[in-house]
C-alpha cells in the first residue's frame, strides 16, 4: 500500500505564532497609549486586528492543510478544513515550478478537464514524495527549464530494467570520459589529470564522518536483486604529479555524480525501481566548470592517499547477489 502525507511544516506554525505575538504587542501599545492619542490608538488597534487575522490564518493552514494518498485515492484538505476527494485516474496532469531564486514554488494538480484539484508548495513536508508518486504513475508533469536544477532527480530520471542498467551506465561512462578529457585539454596549464571510474555504495552504510575516498563500496553482481539505497556513481579525483590534490580543509578535490539509484517505487503494485539519471552528464560538466573557476583562485596541496574502493571503467553484472568489498 502506497501512503503519502503532504502537510505544512514547522515554519508555518512559527510564522503564525510570531505573527500573533506581534499583534499582541500592538494591542499592548493600544492600551498603553495616552487617552488623547486617538490616531495612535486607532492605528495600533487596526494593525493588531489585521496582523492577528494573518496569524490565525497561518495557524489554521498549518493545522488543516494537507493532502493524503492511499494507493489510488487522494484527499486534499484546504486551510479551512474542507475536504476534496479524488482518485489517481481523475488526475489529468500537474504543473510544477521550483527555482533556485525561490520566486516560484508550487505543485498544482489538475483533473482531466483542466480544473484545479489542489495546489501545494515544496516547503510542505512530503511534497517531493508526491511529485515522485505522480511521476512514477505516468501523470503528465509540466515545468520550465528553470526548475531542472531543483527537480531533475525526479523529472529527469529514467526507469530502466535490470537487464539494461549496466549498458546505460557504461554508455554514460564513455560520455563522461569525453567530457573530462575535453576539460583536461582546455585546462592544460594546470598540469593536472583525473583518476576516475564508477563505484557503488549502499546509502545505509555511507559514513558521514569519512571522506569519499575512505568509503567502503558495495560490490553487486547483478541489478536483479539490489537492495533499496543502492547507488552507482561516477567518482573522480584530481591528480598533480601522481598525487591527490587537496584543499585547505584537507578534502580531496574531485566530483561525485550519481548515475543509477535503486529507490522505493511510488507506482501502485511496484516495490523498488531502478532509476537512471539522464542529466548526469550536464551535472558533471557544471561541476568541472566550477572547478575551472575555483582552482586558479584558491590554494591547494597534494598528498598520497589510498582509495578504500576500486574505481571501474566498466560495469558487468551477472550473478544474483551482492557483497561488500574493500581494496
Amino acid at each position: 500500500m502506497k501512503q503519502i502525507e503532504v502537510k505544512e511544516g514547522k515554519m508555518t506554525w512559527k510564522a503564525g505564532i510570531i505573527t500573533i505575538l506581534i499583534s499582541l504587542l500592538f494591542l499592548f501599545l493600544y492600551f498603553q497609549s495616552p487617552a488623547e492619542s486617538i490616531p495612535v490608538k486607532i492605528s495600533c488597534w487596526l494593525f493588531a486586528v489585521i496582523i492577528m487575522l494573518a496569524g490565525l490564518f497561518f495557524c489554521l493552514t498549518a493545522y488543516n492543510r494537507k493532502l493524503m494518498v492511499e494507493d489510488m485515492n487522494l484527499c486534499y484538505i484546504n486551510w479551512c478544513g474542507k475536504n476534496k476527494n479524488f482518485t489517481l485516474n481523475e488526475i489529468g496532469y500537474c504543473k510544477t515550478e521550483l527555482t533556485l531564486e525561490g520566486n516560484k514554488d508550487f505543485l498544482t494538480v489538475y483533473d482531466l478537464l483542466g480544473n484545479k484539484l489542489c495546489k501545494l508548495d515544496y516547503h510542505m513536508d512530503g511534497c517531493y514524495s508526491l511529485l515522485q508518486f505522480l511521476a512514477d504513475n505516468q501523470v503528465k508533469i509540466e515545468s520550465s527549464p528553470k526548475s531542472e536544477p531543483c527537480l531533475h532527480s525526479i523529472l529527469k530520471a529514467e526507469t530502466v530494467c535490470a537487464e539494461k542498467a549496466a549498458d546505460k551506465a557504461n554508455e554514460f561512462y564513455k560520455e563522461a570520459r569525453e567530457i573530462v578529457e575535453e576539460w583536461t585539454r582546455q585546462n592544460k596549464k594546470l598540469g593536472a589529470e583525473w583518476k576516475m571510474g564508477m563505484v557503488s555504495y549502499l546509502e545505509e552504510e555511507f559514513r558521514k564522518d569519512k571522506q569519499l575516498w575512505e568509503q567502503t563500496s558495495y560490490e553487486a553482481d547483478s541489478f536483479q536483486k539490489l537492495p533499496e539505497g543502492f547507488e552507482l556513481a561516477l567518482e573522480g579525483y584530481l591528480l598533480k604529479d601522481g598525487k591527490y590534490v587537496m584543499n585547505k580543509k584537507n578534502w580531496a578535490v574531485g566530483f561525485y555524480i550519481p548515475i543509477i539509484r535503486v529507490t522505493k517505487s511510488m507506482q501502485i503494485g511496484e516495490e523498488l525501481r531502478i532509476r537512471f539519471y539522464m542529466k548526469a552528464g550536464s551535472e558533471l560538466a557544471e561541476r568541472l566548470k566550477m572547478l575551472s573557476y575555483l582552482l586558479p583562485r584558491n590554494r591547494y596541496h597534494t598528498e598520497e592517499i589510498h582509495l578504500a574502493h576500486e574505481l571501474k571503467d566498466k560495469i558487468d553484472y551477472g550473478i544474483l547477489n551482492g557483497n561488500r568489498t574493500n581494496v
